[in-house]
């Protein structure tokens, strides 16, 4: 008598992690889905601060430097006897590493590398949307100008940033010049694991209206772009583009609504990207009812600022649910219409940002309030930076409660509260 064959389990591979854990529960939902897991990560070490370390979580652990060609091809010859039908990512930089290695392992339900880079390189995107009608005035320039090619008020990045570094709104050349500053200075340092940014700047036309985020995930059902739902932001101000606030869901009415997922989703097929979670930023002039979105950013990873946290509280189900489901091409997770109870319709996040160029000695903050889900906060004592990024929220508070207006007023009753005290 011979025993039956087992066949092994699909395996999924998670390439390197942000630090807000996006791969830790990514592990731990896909092995719940009962597929082997393997995290492929330049440093273990790196991770070991963390609550959860995705090294725990893994099946097999690979130690491989995920910015080095050569290294990934050797991984991709030791995972191609694995059964690998998915490799994922949840950090900007190993985004294109992992279409990479999607890619030599043949996975074809995978973002292309194309897709990937146009969507990480922010000149690049902006370059794929030329004479479309999402076209934005701008220019990628060197880091020693002295005035801006736009004129002002005009928005300046780096190519290759993210979380907020070194962004800046310039509306004269002092504004201009420290702008081309903060980005030659975010180039001059290794920003993680190998990866050096590109010393150029992208000026962009300064764009008018409210802001708002999509998050989209591709459906192997419709073999399309499903929404899941849209976020509102608020910014610290006009001036400074740290987002303090998401609030989830935001609903159009009816006909801006149809036409803003018809426009984005015309939008993700001119940049090519398939099978996988996108987080587009864009921005809505109001009082132009026929006017195109203007496009901010489009992500190629779920939403970060703990909206992931916000679409599970009023789903069920999480954007990492939905990663999984549409880089594995296992259908589309329970969508808005699966609420998990009353009193969830909304939820939302407020973030807690001191004076910048202090030290805070003590954070404060009220736990019992009603309708607060959580409260974290950084531990103290902590020097805030001048130049104000997302490393500069020291916490935050998620609500959830029935209407975008009641989450809102809870919120602001959490800011009221709460109490930064300055060594």
């Amino acid at each position: 008598m011979t025993s039956a064959t087992r066949t092994p389990a699909p395996s999924l591979v998670v390439v390197e992690t942000n630090h807000s854990g996006g791969g830790v529960e990514a592990l731990r939902r896909a092995r719940r889905d009962g597929f082997t897991t393997h995290f492929v990560c330049k440093d273990p070490a790196e991770y070991s601060a963390l609550l959860t370390s995705p090294v725990d979580e893994c099946d097999r652990l690979h130690v491989v430097d995920t910015v080095d060609p050569e290294a990934l091809t050797a991984l991709a010859s030791e995972l191609s006897t694995q059964s690998c039908c998915a490799v994922v990512a949840y950090d900007d930089v190993a985004i294109i590493p992992a279409a990479h290695l999607a890619e030599m392992l043949g996975i074809s339900n995978a973002p292309t590398v194309r897709s990937t880079r146009t969507m990480r390189f922010k000149d690049e995107l902006r370059a794929a949307l030329v004479d479309t009608p999402w076209e934005t005035r701008h220019a990628v320039v060197d880091t020693d100008g002295a005035t801006s090619p736009l004129g002002y008020p005009c928005v300046v990045k780096p190519t290759d940033g993210a979380g907020n570094y070194a962004v800046a709104v310039c509306f004269d050349d002092a504004d201009y010049v420290g702008a081309l500053e903060s980005i030659g200075d975010f180039a001059s340092r290794e920003y993680n694991r190998g990866y050096f940014p590109r010393d150029r700047a992208l000026v962009e036309e300064f764009m008018r209206g409210e802001e708002y985020s999509a998050e989209l995930v591709w459906s192997a059902d419709s073999g399309g772009w499903e929404l899941i739902g849209y976020t509102t932001k608020r910014h610290l101000s006009s001036a400074v583009p740290l987002e303090v606030e998401h609030i989830f869901p935001f609903v159009f009415d009816d006909d801006r609504g149809v036409r803003i997922l018809e426009e984005l989703r015309a939008i993700l097929g001119i940049i090519g990207v398939t099978h996988t979670v996108v987080h587009v930023e864009f921005m809505v002039d109001l009082d132009a009812a026929d006017a195109p979105v203007s496009i901010v950013e489009v992500n190629g990873r779920p939403a970060g600022g703990h909206i992931n946290d916000l679409v599970e509280l009023v789903t069920g189900a999480s954007l990492i649910d939905h990663h999984i489901a549409a880089a594995t091409g296992t259908g589309v997770r329970p969508g808005i219409d699966a609420a998990v109870g009353a009193g969830t319709a909304c939820a939302g996040i407020r973030f807690l940002v001191p004076e910048p160029g202090q030290t805070l000695r003590e954070i404060a903050t009220p736990s019992d309030l009603d309708g607060l889900f959580s409260v974290s906060c950084v531990d103290t004592p902590f020097h805030v930076p001048v130049i104000l990024n997302s490393d500069s929220r020291v916490g935050y508070a998620i609500a959830s409660g029935p209407s975008p207006q009641s989450v809102r007023a809870r919120l602001d009753r959490f800011v009221d509260s709460s109490r930064l005290t300055y060594a």
